[in-house]
């Protein structure tokens, strides 16, 4: 658009612009400063236009598209129209993204998003101009590196944090192994430890408790030795009883503290038609897959047909469109 005031264009120029500005304005994927500005441009058009006397009886109203002026008639040199007054309403829609100064880089994700598929949606409709669509394109792929190395940095972050989480649990009692029972001709050397139970592992102290029990059974032990042993057993035992007990404690804490699992799916949440993978996080991409179809199926399938043969159904054009996809391909 011209960079002249208002108030130095001819009226001409100024309903042009006013009804370039509402066609702009019913695009519904142009982002909200943007909207905002460009309703701020018509109003002020539609203030120039009344201050100079077009609401008279003889002319159309500002608000009227006037049929005249669309139609292709041959300018004058002196009306005062520019070659961008010319272009395009897709141009001008390209401008509008290209001319934005907002800070991308503290936009959310969604957002960034949403602008990046506004490009590209521009992109393939085929009606920008060559210049135009150079300029489009290099913005979209600034603003999509950015966007794709911000997803990259939060992903290696939550990967680093979850392994200091896991490094900072208190770690688990080992695995059990099973400890194999002492012959009779072992027995007596282990039963002869003289070490108290809490100085000794979980594997020795329960091969000491076999080997009283291997005493305990022979008919070659004397009844005054089976009774000390009897009671040496019962000692290691309530020590193993409490270890185990601290054991299944810290397990209890641990399970505790392990994030929940949620199975419940929002089926009633809406999703966008194709979502980038190197621009959304893990979470983002499972929401994308179980989200809900972005339009009504035309032909309902039976249970058995979805479980047997569900490549049937997904392989069908009109099935494929409706359902929320993921775009592994990072080249666009």
């Amino acid at each position: 658009m011209s960079s002249r005031a208002l108030d130095q264009l001819p009226e001409r120029e100024l309903r042009s612009k006013l009804t370039e500005t509402k066609q702009l304005l019913d695009d519904r994927s142009l982002p909200g400063n943007l909207r905002g500005k460009l309703t701020d441009l018509a109003g002020k058009l539609r203030n120039e236009i009344r201050r100079r006397g077009t609401a008279a009886t003889s002319e159309p109203a500002a608000d009227d598209v006037v049929v005249a002026e669309q139609q292709p008639t041959k300018r004058k040199k002196e009306d005062g129209s520019t070659p961008a007054s010319r272009q395009s309403a897709t141009d001008k829609l390209a401008l509008v993204y290209i001319n934005d100064t907002t800070r991308v880089d503290r936009l959310p994700r969604p957002k960034l998003r949403e602008r990046l598929e506004a490009y590209r949606k521009l992109l393939a409709s085929g009606q920008l101009s060559p210049g135009v669509e150079k300029q489009l394109n290099a913005k979209l792929k600034r603003e999509r590196a950015l966007l794709r190395e911000r997803v990259a940095v939060e992903e290696v972050q939550v990967t680093e944090s979850a392994t200091r989480k896991k490094k900072t649990k208190e770690p688990r009692v080992a695995v059990k192994v099973a400890v194999p029972e002492p012959t009779f001709t072992e027995a007596p050397r282990i039963a002869d430890d003289s070490r108290r139970a809490n100085e000794l592992n979980e594997r020795q102290l329960n091969r000491r408790i076999m080997a009283y029990r291997v005493l305990n059974r022979s008919d070659r032990v004397s009844a005054e030795a089976k009774a000390r042993y009897r009671d040496r057993v019962r000692a290691d035992r309530a020590e193993l009883r409490r270890r185990l007990l601290e054991d299944k404690k810290r397990r209890v804490v641990e399970v505790r503290e392990e994030p929940k699992i949620q199975v419940n799916i929002d089926l009633g949440r809406d999703a966008g038609v194709t979502l980038w993978a190197a621009e959304a996080g893990d979470d983002e991409i499972e929401r994308q897959l179980v989200a809900r179809p972005v339009r009504r199926i035309r032909e309902r399938y039976p249970r058995r047909i979805i479980l047997e043969q569900p490549e049937r159904i997904v392989m069908r054009e009109d099935v494929r469109e409706s359902l929320p996809s993921v775009e592994i391909d990072t080249i666009n």
